[in-house]
C-alpha cells in the first residue's frame, strides 16, 4: 500500500486525475441509469467518460494546471 502511495506522488497529472475521473465516471454511469433513458450499454459508458473528462479537466483548470 505504501508502494503504490509513494508512486503516486511523483506521477505525472494523468495518473494522479484517475481517481477522481473514475469516481466521475461512475456517478454518471449511475445518474444515467436512474434517468430512464433508453440508451444501450456503450452509448451510456461512452457519454460517461465525455462527462467525467470534462469534469476531470474543468478541476485541473479551475486549480491552474491547465
Amino acid at each position: 500500500m505504501v508502494v503504490l502511495l509513494s508512486l503516486t506522488w511523483g506521477a505525472p497529472q494523468p495518473v494522479k486525475a484517475l481517481p477522481t475521473m473514475a469516481y466521475s465516471f461512475m456517478r454518471y454511469m449511475s445518474a444515467i441509469d436512474r434517468s430512464g433513458q433508453e440508451l444501450g450499454f456503450w452509448d451510456k459508458v461512452t457519454y460517461s467518460l465525455a462527462l467525467a473528462g470534462s469534469h476531470t479537466k474543468k478541476a485541473a483548470v479551475r486549480q491552474g494546471r491547465s
